[in-house]
C-alpha cells in the first residue's frame, strides 16, 4: 500500500458511461490480508512437510531452510514489485470505476474520493492473481522436484547415474503426481477468478497475473533451490554435513567416495 501510493497511476479520459468501467463496486471476496498472510506461510507449511528432515543435522536443515525460504519469499517479493510497476504503468480503470468516480467536475477531475479513484485505476494486472500463481507455481516446482521419478538436479547435469527415485514418487501412479502436483493451481484459479466476481478486475487482468506471478516463481526457483533441493523422502540421510552442500546456488559439490549422500541428495553423480 505505501508503494501504491508513491507511485500514482497513469491518468487516462475514462467515459463513465462505458459499460466496461460501470459496474457495481463489491467488497473483496479474497481480502488483500488473508492473501498476504497466505503468502508469508505457505513456503513455511511447504518446507516443513515435505523438505525438513529430522534424520539430517542442524545446520543442514538451517542452511535448506534459509535457502528454500529466500527463494519463496524472492519470488513473492519480486512479483509485488512488477506488480505495482504495471499497475501504475498502465493505468487501466477496474470494472467498477464509474462507482468510485461518481462524476467529473469542470476540471475533468472524478468527484469521489481521490483515494478510491486512484486505486480503481489500478486493474491491470490482477495484484491477487500474480501473488496467488507465484506462491502456487513455486509449490508446484517444489513438489515435482520432489516427488519427480528422477531428481531435478541430476536430469538437469545429464547425469549417467540419476538420483534415485523417492520413495513416495515410486508409490505414486504418474496421474496422481500430476494431480498433486497442480493443485496448487486450482487454488490459486479460485482466488483469482474470485476477483471478476466482485467485480474489481477484467479477465484479461487476472489472466496476466497468472503469467507474471507463474513465470517469476519459476525463475525464481531455478535460481535458486534448484541447486541443493534435497530429496529427504528418500534412503537416510543423517550423517549428511553442512560442507556437503554447496556454497554458492551456482556451485555443485565435487564428487566424494560417500556414494549415499550423492544418490539421497542428488547433489551429484559419483
Amino acid at each position: 500500500a505505501a508503494i501504491e501510493r508513491r507511485a500514482l497511476p497513469f491518468v487516462r479520459p475514462v467515459d463513465l458511461a462505458d459499460g466496461a468501467v460501470g459496474a457495481q463496486l463489491l467488497p473483496d471476496i479474497v481480502p488483500v490480508w488473508a492473501l498476504l498472510l497466505a503468502a508469508a506461510l505457505v513456503p513455511l507449511g511447504v518446507y516443513a512437510a515435505l523438505l525438513f528432515d529430522r534424520r539430517a543435522p542442524l545446520d543442514v536443515n538451517c542452511y535448506i531452510a534459509a535457502q528454500f525460504l529466500l527463494a519463496a519469499y524472492e519470488a513473492v517479493g519480486v512479483t509485488v514489485l512488477l506488480t505495482v510497476a504495471l499497475k501504475a504503468l498502465a493505468g487501466r480503470p477496474r470494472p467498477h470505476f464509474a462507482a468510485v468516480c461518481v462524476a467529473y467536475d469542470a476540471r475533468g477531475v472524478c468527484t469521489g474520493d481521490p483515494l478510491k479513484v486512484a486505486e480503481a485505476r489500478r486493474s491491470f494486472p490482477s495484484g491477487h492473481s500474480s501473488l496467488a500463481f507465484a506462491v502456487a507455481c513455486f509449490v508446484s516446482c517444489t513438489l515435482h522436484a520432489v516427488l519427480a521419478p528422477v531428481a531435478p538436479a541430476a536430469a538437469a547435469r545429464k547425469s549417467p547415474s540419476p538420483a534415485a527415485p523417492s520413495a513416495a514418487a515410486a508409490a505414486l501412479p504418474a496421474l496422481a503426481r500430476l494431480l498433486l502436483i497442480t493443485a496448487p493451481w486450482l487454488l490459486a484459479s479460485l482466488v483469482a477468478v474470485s476477483r471478476t466476481r466482485d467485480n474489481h478486475h477484467h479477465w484479461s487482468d487476472i489472466v496476466a497475473g497468472a503469467l507474471l506471478g507463474g513465470a517469476v516463481a519459476v525463475v525464481a526457483f531455478h535460481n535458486r533451490a534448484l541447486a541443493f533441493l534435497p530429496s529427504p523422502l528418500s534412503a537416510s540421510s543423517s550423517h549428511l554435513s553442512l560442507s556437503d552442500l554447496p556454497t554458492t546456488t551456482a556451485s555443485v559439490p565435487t564428487p566424494r567416495a560417500d556414494a549415499d549422500v550423492a544418490l539421497n541428495y542428488g547433489l551429484t553423480s559419483v
